[in-house]
């Protein structure tokens, strides 16, 4: 090997941020699809919803492992964690006994994209991708 080569392999990589230390910050949401079949007219409010949604919508994931979300009725704030091996977000809403589970499918310095998976009943699993971006 030649001197250059080798140094080159042992430049370290400066600024390579964990998934975690890039999830801290405020997100806001680009876009909401879901697998619910609406009528005509209920297609028309949803989609008015979701505009509304993209101008109130804010989550705030902080580095204390807080977190803060603003758009639906209240404003919600609880704890989070995350699963780097799963790609998972866990979220507890104070006083609520279960988590969400936000199943990471796309993770770039300024893009968030996740699912939510809910079931409606034993049927029916209402799937809900949110697209954030910082």
């Amino acid at each position: 090997k030649s001197k250059n080569e080798s140094s080159q392999l042992d430049i370290p990589i400066v600024n390579s941020k964990t998934d975690e230390e890039i999830l801290v910050g405020d997100w806001k949401l680009a876009d909401y699809k879901d697998n619910i079949e609406r009528s005509p007219s209920d297609l028309i409010q949803y989609q008015q919803s979701i505009e509304a949604l993209k101008k109130n919508f804010l989550l705030r994931l902080k580095s204390d492992g807080t977190f803060e979300k603003y758009g639906f009725s209240v404003p919600e704030k609880g704890n989070w964690q995350y699963d780097p091996q799963n790609k998972i977000i866990y979220m507890w809403p104070p006083g609520s006994q279960a988590k969400d589970v936000l199943k990471i499918k796309k993770l770039t310095q300024d893009t968030l994209i996740f699912s939510i998976a809910t079931k409606q009943d034993s049927l029916h699993v209402i799937t809900t991708i949110f697209t954030l971006y910082k």
